[in-house]
């Protein structure tokens, strides 16, 4: 199978680059023809400590194959990885509350998504786990084929499940929804951190086409993208939040 993925991201307004919590696998334009693929986009909470780290630690994980069940021993290994990180920034001069609020860890939604290509032109299998509220959207042509784990606007709020950094108790209820289906030749799969999901919902509960707008961002057009994130917001049509597009389309067969 042919892969394209393209990934598009903005902080949230009036912040800087560096505060951008967001983190996608793979985060630049990325062409490959393969068996199987796997990609992936965490949302850090902005409120936790580190949770920038965290985010590309969850996504680095699942796109190698480290993370996917999430199973305790997955989870203890990526988590030993953001403490060993932490602890190396903490030895360098700090703020006093830097350490107080990293003992409460680092959280972060997570979306996933595991595609792979059968013989010839027959339609492939993908899978998905998720915790939290970054969302994946399946679509083929201008249908939905799949909205997961949220498919609908007031499924959103401001407490969503997210995974910690740190094990705790709530570690043997993680809440983990799965999915799984098929892609056919041409299929286009979008991974959004929540506050563009929740726009891409709304639309489409408003009877309009928000994937259109979707397909038509293009990489090289950074500003562009910027402009329309910041428009929106501006309209109180899009929560002021870190913004992650991923999308990625498939095509059957070795290309040219």
């Amino acid at each position: 199978m042919r892969v394209l993925v393209e990934t598009f991201a903005a902080p949230k307004g009036g912040s800087a680059e560096s505060e951008y919590e967001d983190a996608a696998w793979p985060s630049r334009v990325y062409r490959a023809t393969t068996q199987r693929f796997r990609c992936a986009v965490a949302d850090g909470a902005t409120e936790t400590s580190y949770s920038r780290s965290w985010a590309h630690i969850l996504v680095g994980a699942f796109a190698s194959d480290r993370l996917s069940g999430p199973d305790v021993t997955e989870l203890a290994e990526v988590r030993l990885r953001w403490q060993r990180g932490v602890d190396a920034r903490l030895v360098k001069p700090h703020a006093w509350y830097v350490d107080a609020k990293v003992q409460s860890g680092a959280y972060a939604a997570l979306v996933t998504l595991d595609v792979e290509a059968e013989a010839g032109d027959e339609p492939g299998n993908w899978a998905s786990f998720a915790i939290g509220d970054s969302c994946l959207v399946q679509m083929r042509g201008a249908e939905v084929v799949a909205a997961f784990p949220l498919d609908e606007s007031t499924a959103f709020n401001d407490r969503p499940h997210l995974l910690g950094s740190l094990r705790a108790r709530v570690d043997d209820a993680i809440e983990v929804a799965r999915t799984k289906g098929c892609w056919r030749d041409r299929d286009t799969f979008f991974l959004l951190s929540d506050a563009i999901a929740c726009w891409f919902h709304k639309e489409r509960e408003a009877g309009r086409q928000p994937w259109q707008l979707l397909n038509q961002l293009r990489r090289k057009d950074r500003s562009g993208f910027n402009s329309w994130i910041n428009e929106m917001r501006a309209s109180k049509t899009l929560k002021n939040d870190d913004v992650t597009v991923l999308r990625l389309r498939l095509a059957t067969g070795d290309g040219d």
